[in-house]
This record gives C-alpha cells, sequence and structure tokens, in this order.
C-alpha cells in the first residue's frame, strides 16, 4: 500500500506571499463590544441580575413552582381535548 503524498515542510523563516499577509489590527471598540455582549449573554449574567433583583421568599419559589406545575398540566388537558375535538371532526367528513 503507497502512503498519501506528504507536501515537504516549509523552511523556517520562509513565508509565501509575504504582501498578501493579513495584518494584525486591534479590534475597534464596536467589535470589542459586540464580543462583550455575546459572552455576558451566553454566561447569563443578565439572567442572574434580574433575578436576584429582589429578594423572593422560598415558600413564594415553592408557590410559584406548583402553580407553574398546575397551568402546565392544564394547558396539556386543554390542547388533548382540542385534538381530539379536531379528530372527530375529520372523521365526521
Amino acid at each position: 500500500m503507497s502512503k498519501p503524498y506528504r507536501r515537504p515542510q516549509q523552511q523556517k523563516g520562509y513565508q509565501r506571499n509575504k504582501k498578501f499577509q493579513k495584518k494584525n489590527r486591534k479590534p475597534t471598540f464596536d467589535q470589542l463590544l459586540r464580543a462583550f455582549k455575546k459572552k455576558v449573554e451566553r454566561d447569563g449574567i443578565i439572567q442572574e441580575v434580574r433575578r436576584r433583583q429582589y429578594y423572593v421568599k422560598p415558600s413564594e419559589l415553592r408557590q410559584k413552582k406548583i402553580n407553574d406545575k398546575k397551568r402546565k398540566i392544564q394547558l396539556q388537558k386543554i390542547r388533548e381535548s382540542e385534538a381530539e375535538m379536531r379528530r372527530k371532526q375529520t372523521s365526521i367528513w
């Protein structure tokens, strides 16, 4: 089995197309600000600050979770009943 073709390594200090090399430019303020915003958003810092803006008692958190679960169950029942109604309407025709 033959080995695949491999380009010879370049000598140290040898650079092709010197005039076409990218110049190392400093990023502009807008680019830095955009990168900072993305990083903050990915890390969830803004959400954390909003969540901690006011103190919420542990009992209120528990109650909110319970209410969210109840709401989710109600919505699921409503969707199931609507889907059943649609099935009945399509089966009539």
